[in-house]
C-alpha cells in the first residue's frame, strides 16, 4: 500500500525483481540484484533466482559478492579489470589464488556443514 517513492532501496529492488518475474520473460539480466538488501533478503533472492533458473530461464546477474555466486550459479565469468576472463564451474573459477589476483585480496575459503561455500576476506595483497 505504499508508493514506490517512499520505499527503501532494498525494498525498491525488491518490487523491481517481481515485477520482472511477474512478467514470465525466458531469461533475466540483473545488476547487482541484492544491493541494498540485507542478509536474509539476499539469501532468499538468489533462492528465488535459483528457482526461476532451475524452471527452464536464463538468469545473468552481475554480482560482486562471491558467497552468493558461489551457491547460487552453476556458472560463473569472473573479468580481472585487465581483460582477462575465466569460465566455468564456482569451485573451478573461484579459487583463493584466483581471487587474491583479480581482487589483491588473500581469502579463506571452506564449506559450511551443508556444502554452501564461504570466502572470508583476510588481508589486502602487496
Amino acid at each position: 500500500g505504499r508508493r514506490l517513492d517512499t520505499l527503501s532501496g532494498g525494498e525498491r529492488r525488491r518490487v523491481l525483481l517481481a515485477r520482472a518475474l511477474a512478467q514470465e520473460t525466458a531469461s533475466l539480466v540483473l545488476d547487482e540484484p541484492a544491493a541494498n538488501l540485507d542478509l536474509r533478503h539476499q539469501l532468499e533472492l538468489f533462492t528465488l533466482l535459483r528457482r526461476h533458473a532451475d524452471g527452464g530461464a536464463a538468469v545473468v546477474a552481475s554480482v560482486h559478492e562471491l558467497g552468493l555466486a558461489a551457491r547460487s550459479c552453476t556458472e560463473v565469468l569472473l573479468l580481472d579489470g585487465r581483460g582477462g576472463v575465466v569460465h566455468g564451474a564456482p569451485a573451478e573459477v573461484l579459487t583463493p589464488a584466483r581471487i587474491a589476483d583479480v581482487f589483491g585480496v588473500e581469502v579463506m575459503t571452506g564449506r559450511t556443514d551443508d556444502g554452501t561455500p564461504y570466502f572470508v576476506p583476510l588481508r589486502p595483497i602487496g
